[in-house]
């Protein structure tokens, strides 16, 4: 027997995503349903699947699960999805919010809520940077883990040759273009080439303020759209729109989730 769930398909600069609000729990299997209602010919598609849960301490809970079924631990352009339907439907009207993560709480504020042009700020983990894993490139940590490389230009790069077949790593390629300018491509972990990555664009943003290419705050062009990175003495802050697409319901079948 099929079960019947509300969905919303939204993205943030082309960086799509499913949400489901599961604040009274009825999925069992978010992997699986992740797999099935990201198929791009089965199911909706999506590059990952947003998890609407209730939080002990913060405003709401998020949970996100890419195309193959495997769980990230944070997604900046879904992090701005996640606010806006918070926001519009999911009953926090309201301009400030925290949000319980697997890469911590993170801090959101609503800047426009005009439908047509809704722009959220979000707070990323302060950036780390790691050791070399013998990969090149900059390995940056902004709640997931990133490695970014310098190019002279990203058009006509093989990006998913230097990913290679299973990173276990998001692998962005990165131009500097000016001194507030960066032009960046994205392969994310469990998904493959996205047209943005919100972590990813912070993690290249910072790697580049660090060596001294860029200076915040920095305008950085993905296949997407732009987004913004600002980096204070209090951290990262990644800012751009969060476009609604449509709300629908699907049957789910079993083996992607079935009521408890």
């Amino acid at each position: 027997m099929s079960l019947r769930v509300a969905v919303a398909k939204m993205h943030g600069a082309r960086n799509d995503f499913v949400l489901i609000d599961e604040r009274a729990p009825r999925i069992t299997d978010y992997p699986s349903f992740a797999r099935w209602i990201c198929d791009r010919r089965g199911g909706i598609g999506g590059d990952g699947l947003l998890i609407v849960l209730p939080s002990r301490g913060e405003d709401a809970r998020m949970r996100i699960f890419n195309a193959d079924g495997s769980e990230a631990e944070m997604c900046g352009n879904g992090m701005r999805c996640f606010v806006r339907w918070l926001y519009e439907r999911g009953g926090l009207r309201r301009e400030r919010m925290t949000i319980e993560t697997a890469a911590g709480t993170i801090a959101c504020a609503v800047l426009s809520d005009d439908p047509l042009h809704f722009v959220v700020e979000v707070r990323v983990t302060e950036p780390t940077f790691p050791p070399a894993d013998g990969a090149g490139g900059v390995a940056v940590s902004t709640g997931n883990p990133h490695r970014v490389h310098f190019v002279e230009a990203v058009e006509g790069y093989d990006l998913a040759g230097l990913a290679g077949p299973a990173p276990q790593v998001n692998v962005h390629i990165a131009q500097v273009l000016a001194e507030h300018a960066l032009r960046v491509r994205h392969f994310e972990r469990g998904v493959g080439e996205t047209p943005a990555c919100g972590t990813g664009i912070a993690a290249s943003a910072a790697a580049a303020m660090r060596a001294g290419h860029a200076r915040s705050p920095v305008r950085v062009e993905v296949p997407g759209g732009t987004v913004e990175v600002v980096w204070d003495e209090h951290g990262l802050v990644i800012r751009g729109e969060a476009a609604y697409v449509f709300d629908t319901e699907v049957d789910a079948p079993q083996a992607a989730g079935s009521a408890r």
